[in-house]
C-alpha cells in the first residue's frame, strides 16, 4: 500500500473524529469548555450550536472590538486595556493560521470537512466544477472579498462598540458564517 493512501485514511479519520468533537463534543465535554478549547484551536465551529465543544476565533474577537476596544474609544477609558485582549487574540490566530496554514482547514476545521464531503459527493455523481467568471475577472474582484471581511469583522464590531452603528451589528459575520448554517 502506498504511504500517500495511507496518510490520506488517517486524515479522513482525524477530520471525522475533529468534526464530531468540535461541532456535538459539548455533550460530552460541557459547555464551558470550549472557551479552553477556543483560545487554543481557530476552529470556524459556531459558538450558537450548544452542543460544539469548541468555538469559532471570530466571536470573541468580535466581542472584544465590540465591548472593549469600541467601548474604550468612545468612554475615553484606558486604551491600552480595550487593545490588549483583541490584539493578543488576533495575535494567536495569526500564529496558529502562519504555523498551521491550510493543515488545520484540512485535517481539522468542521467547514473545511464538510466543504470536502461535498466535493467528494459531488464528484461521484459526475457534477463538473463550473467557473463562472474569468480568472482576470476573479483577480479585479478578490480585493474586495477581503474588503468586506475586514468590515464585517473589524470595522462594525468596533463602530458598534464606539455607538455610531446599532448594537445588533456587532457579531455581524456571525449573521452569514456558513458554519453557522451548517451547525445550528
Amino acid at each position: 500500500m502506498s504511504p500517500w493512501k495511507n496518510v490520506s485514511v488517517l486524515r479522513k479519520l482525524v477530520q471525522l473524529g475533529a468534526f464530531l468533537f468540535l461541532v456535538y463534543g459539548g455533550s460530552l465535554t460541557g459547555y464551558y469548555l470550549e472557551d479552553k478549547l477556543s483560545g487554543a484551536l481557530p476552529a470556524l465551529s459556531c459558538a450558537y450550536d450548544m452542543q460544539g465543544a469548541d468555538l469559532c476565533t471570530l466571536i470573541p474577537f468580535q466581542h472584544q472590538m465590540d465591548h472593549r476596544l469600541g467601548e474604550a474609544i468612545a468612554g475615553g477609558g484606558n486604551l491600552m486595556l480595550g487593545l490588549m485582549p483583541t490584539l493578543i487574540t488576533l495575535a494567536t490566530f495569526l500564529i496558529l493560521f502562519a504555523v498551521l496554514n491550510k493543515a488545520f482547514c484540512g485535517w481539522i476545521c468542521p467547514l473545511g470537512t464538510f466543504q470536502e464531503l461535498l466535493h467528494n459527493l459531488g464528484q461521484k455523481l459526475g457534477l463538473q466544477r463550473v467557473e463562472s467568471l474569468p480568472s482576470a475577472a476573479v483577480q479585479r474582484i478578490r480585493p474586495v472579498k477581503w474588503l468586506i471581511l475586514l468590515l464585517l469583522v473589524f470595522g462594525l464590531p468596533l463602530l458598534a462598540g464606539i455607538g455610531w452603528v446599532n448594537h445588533d451589528l456587532g457579531d455581524p459575520f456571525c449573521k452569514i458564517c456558513p458554519s453557522r448554517i451548517l451547525t445550528t
